[in-house]
């Protein structure tokens, strides 16, 4: 999809860094955006491409002169999807945001208002009226729902990403799997572009790294949270990134202690697998 309203929510490499602010529709307490277009004009001018924002916010931040780019972040029903895509055209937003929950059952459902299947259809609906008027969609493909959304098996991940594109997205935001291997696998099976959604709050501004040691002296050090905060500030351009070391995590690996790794005693790789994964990292 080329058009206005894709140049304003992308880069000119065809990468986009958007910040997410439509946490306050769903969270039943004060979020820390209460003063939204403060904050608003501070990640634009840190260099955001566009901003995830309900209708409300969006409103508010259009009058109020922010003339970035909008996708507007909605839920939908069977019944709306024309009234969706009207809202945006009023509003002047550039695409639309919708949730999408694979095998969820209404239960499971952070809302308990749909089943899976209900929200796949209710999104190809959306898709369909988006198509008429040229608005990018962007479908979040969420498997099993929020309750149980800490699954980060790529399989899953990239199945998910599938159902979001073959139903008419034209952008698909999912979860990253925790490396580049993995999540290799969820772009390849996605028919259109992936972004990745963000990460939980950690508890501190700062990334967090460990070390692991070779007995021969040699060091690496490995990001354990804030990977998706580094990849934000490395799409910014810093070249220099602080992180926060946390001794207490810090260990020897060494390569002949590999067979007795927890994996390898529970089953779930053997020795050689081990090695590999040893030999990735150092």
């Amino acid at each position: 999809m080329e058009n206005i309203r894709v140049n304003r929510l992308f880069s000119k490499n065809s990468r986009s860094f958007v910040v997410a602010m439509d946490h306050p529709r769903v969270f039943d307490v004060i979020t820390d955006l209460r003063n939204i277009l403060k904050i608003s004009n501070q990640v634009i001018e840190a260099g955001a491409d566009a901003l995830l924002t309900p209708y409300g916010a969006t409103n508010y931040l259009v009058k109020n002169g922010l003339k970035n780019g909008f996708w507007l972040s909605v839920d939908i029903d069977a019944y709306s999807s024309k009234s969706i895509v009207e809202s945006c055209l009023m509003l002047g937003a550039d695409g639309i945001k919708v949730e999408v929950y694979p095998w969820c059952t209404k239960e499971d459902d952070y809302l308990k208002k749909y089943t899976g299947n209900e929200s796949i259809v209710n999104a190809a609906n959306l898709a369909t009226e988006c198509r008429k008027w040229n608005i990018p969609l962007m479908v979040e493909s969420i498997p099993f729902g929020w309750p149980k959304a800490d699954n980060r098996n790529p399989e899953i991940i990239a199945a998910a990403a599938r159902v979001a594109s073959e139903l008419g997205a034209d952008y698909v935001k999912t979860f990253y799997t925790g490396d580049k291997d993995s999540f290799s696998k969820v772009v390849q099976n996605s028919l259109v572009p992936v972004l990745v959604l963000g990460g939980p709050k950690i508890d501190s501004d700062l990334p967090r790294c460990y070390m692991l040691k070779k007995i021969s002296g040699e060091c690496s050090f490995h990001v354990v949270s804030g990977k998706h905060r580094v990849a934000c500030m490395v799409y910014l351009g810093w070249k220099n990134i602080p992180i926060k070391f946390d001794i207490s995590l810090s260990r020897i690996v060494l390569e002949e202690d590999c067979a007795k790794w927890p994996g390898v005693i529970n089953g779930c790789y053997n020795e050689n697998q081990a090695l590999d994964i040893f030999n990735k990292y150092f």
